[in-house]
């Protein structure tokens, strides 16, 4: 529905922040296609998986890669299989 109402209204991309559990539901549904995905070089403790439970098969195409300090930002387009 929210993307119906998107479409009437000229709306065609949205930034979803939130996490795996929301990552993963968007990837699931298909409707994904362009990840940025920030890395830092300081880990505290083992960390988080960024997606979880994924059901559908993608794969990520990096299109840029850029450093902001000792932080990395990935550019990818999501292809669905």
């Amino acid at each position: 529905q929210i993307f119906t109402d998107m479409a009437k209204r000229n709306l065609s991309s949205v930034l979803v922040e939130g996490g795996q559990q929301m990552y993963s539901t968007f990837l699931n549904a298909g409707v994904v296609d362009k990840v940025y995905l920030f890395t830092a070089r300081v880990r505290y403790g083992a960390g988080i998986k960024t997606f979880v439970n994924i059901s559908r098969s993608y794969r990520l195409k990096k299109s840029q890669v850029k450093k902001y300090g000792s932080d990395i930002l990935e550019e990818s387009y999501v292809h669905y299989k």
